[in-house]
């Protein structure tokens, strides 16, 4: 048995790691937990092992993989001085411990457009009501998750260079097969056979009209997205593409002014990001 699991997708949120779980979990070699996001090292920490066991429904596969986007979420102590106090901080030193040999995977995407798709995501889930120009105050989750050289760093204090692997969204999004061939084999997995590429594509938008009220009336149990999980696996597709185009409407353009501001923040860690792990980022907005 391979438990506990090797394999790591930490994030970042809003940055394809849905998508490329769903690929990963195609794979005959690879169990992808169930749900995908276990979250037994933030939101989960209080369970026992037993239950982060059972996630897993193939645990003899030599992969077991644990999509959690909020493992890479950590307050970063020289930007919050209560950092050691949040259910998000020592992540890695907590899966080193469990799983040293761990192999972690990070898909990092424009910093500016993560951040503004985070917020967005938050304002769906109705756990977001501040406008966008105040909710990204520096100590801000949607703005730490996007630091990512920051990030990363906390997790090589606990790992190998070469066991962590850093992907680029924007090349996730224009050829999937080519970075997941490319992934594969840094895990000694071959190609997947005929993956499918139209499941775990999650889209940017936004409720309208009397769902949106239903919305923030349901934000004490994750709004919208809770219904919504819960009977999309029942729904045609045909079906959720009609609601998707009668019920909501994709998220506004990023006011200049927000665009700028965060150009300039991200500017010094996209620098270090490209320099530290040798990264083409051009694509990636400029100061």
């Amino acid at each position: 048995m391979s438990f506990p699991p090797n394999l790591f997708l930490v994030g970042a949120q809003k940055a394809g790691t849905t998508f490329l779980a769903s690929l990963l979990g195609q794979h005959p070699e690879i169990c992808l937990s169930e749900p995908k996001e276990p979250g037994y090292f933030t939101h989960n920490s209080g369970k026992d092992l037993a239950w982060y066991r059972s996630r897993f429904r193939r645990p003899e596969k030599p992969y077991l993989l644990d999509a959690t986007p909020s493992y890479s979420a950590s307050p970063l102590p020289r930007l919050d001085d209560s950092a050691q106090k949040s259910p998000l901080w020592g992540v890695p030193t907590r899966i080193k411990d469990l799983s040293p040999d761990a192999r972690i995977v990070y898909v990092v995407r424009d910093p500016v457009m993560r951040t503004w798709s985070s917020y967005w995501h938050a304002v769906r889930a109705g756990h977001e009501s501040r406008s966008f120009h105040d909710a990204i105050s520096e100590g801000s989750i949607y703005m730490r998750a996007s630091r990512y050289f920051d990030q990363i760093q906390l997790f090589r204090e606990c790992f190998a260079r070469e066991r962590i692997s850093i992907l680029k969204f924007e090349s996730l999004i224009k050829d999937p097969n080519v970075t997941l061939t490319e992934l594969l084999s840094k895990l000694d997995l071959p190609p997947l056979a005929n993956p499918d590429f139209d499941r775990g594509q999650n889209r940017s938008f936004r409720y309208r009209g009397a769902l949106a009220v239903v919305n923030r009336y349901l934000s004490g149990i994750g709004g919208m997205n809770r219904v919504s999980k819960a009977i999309s696996p029942v729904l045609p597709r045909s079906l959720k593409d009609w609601a998707y185009r009668r019920l909501a409407d994709r998220i506004p353009d990023m006011p200049e002014e927000d665009r700028r501001l965060l150009t300039q923040y991200f500017a010094d860690q996209n620098r270090r990001l490209s320099q530290e792990y040798e990264i083409d980022l051009i694509e990636w907005s400029n100061p």
